[in-house]
This record gives C-alpha cells, structure tokens and sequence, in this order.
C-alpha cells in the first residue's frame, strides 16, 4: 500500500496528504496516544541521512545547495545522476529542473517550471481562504496574508494553535 501512495503522490494531492498525515497521526496524542511516535521518528531520521548524503555529493560534483525540503533538495549546477537514482520508494530523481526558484522562508518557497507556477506554503494560510492555491501568482508568497496559521506539537497537549510571529 505505502508503495501505491508513493507512485501516486505527483498525479493526486491525495496521496501525498495521506503519506504526510500518517506520520503525523503516528505522532498525535489525541488520536493514537502518539504510540507509534518512534515510527516517525525513525523514518523522518532515515530521510534525513538519505537527504544529507545526497546534499554530500551534489556538492562533491560541483553543485550549490540552495535550500532543503522535507523530501528534496533544491539546487544550481549540472543535473546530477548517480547511485538509487529512480522513481520507486527509497530513491532520489531529479523531478523539477531548470526552474526559475525563489525561498521567503523555512517552508515557503515559490518556483516556475516552464509557464507553469508552484506555491509551496507549508500549512494553511490567510490567503488559502481567500482564494485557491491553483489561482495564487507569482509573488503572492510574500503577501502577509500567506504567512503560514502556525500550530505546534507539545508532547503532553498534542497538536495545538500558536500565535502568529508576523
């Protein structure tokens, strides 16, 4: 099942969301008494060492390291290919290049690839509820009204509301 969702996480939003809320249910209090936290853990580990050997040798060849995400790395330089280099669970592909990119912050960046434009706001803003991400333009990342609602994890409250920094 979990390499089903993998293969469908590009065509449907859903599967991506499912994947990401699993390991987010594996840490909730309120709905599993966060009894399989170590999972997630454990996976979120894993991916980073993957990610950081990856970032090792992007940089070996040559390249900058522009920003990380939860599961990529943005980069300028040659298109790189080597080792688990794939589309199947546990491996790397270079699946957007020759982007025009720009970051407002830790997980809020914004990118056009070919005339098309991707907003990448981590969680839900002001702005989501005023009009549709598929209608957000270039720049609209830094209006204040995308500033992300934040909520945090606190291990014995669970997932909570914290006030805006902004």
């Amino acid at each position: 099942m979990t390499t089903k969702l993998y293969t469908k996480r590009k065509t449907n939003d859903i599967y991506k969301a499912i994947l990401n809320f699993s390991i987010g249910y594996m840490q909730s209090l309120g709905c599993c008494g966060a009894k399989w936290a170590h999972l997630s853990k454990d996976a979120i580990t894993d991916n980073n060492k993957r990610i950081t050997e990856l970032a090792n040798k992007l940089k070996k060849a040559g390249n900058h390291i522009l920003s990380y995400n939860t599961d990529g790395i943005w980069y300028i330089g040659k298109i790189y290919h080597g080792e688990n280099e794939g589309n199947k669970l546990g491996q790397w592909e270079n699946d957007h290049v020759n982007c025009k990119w720009r970051c407002k912050s830790a997980g809020s960046y914004e990118f056009m690839e070919g005339d098309k434009y991707y907003p990448v706001v981590r969680g839900y803003t002001t702005l989501d509820s005023i009009k549709n991400r598929s209608e957000w333009q270039w720049g609209d990342i830094f209006q204040k009204e995308s500033n992300p609602i934040i909520f945090k994890f606190e291990e014995d409250k669970g997932v909570i509301y914290e006030e805006s920094k902004s």
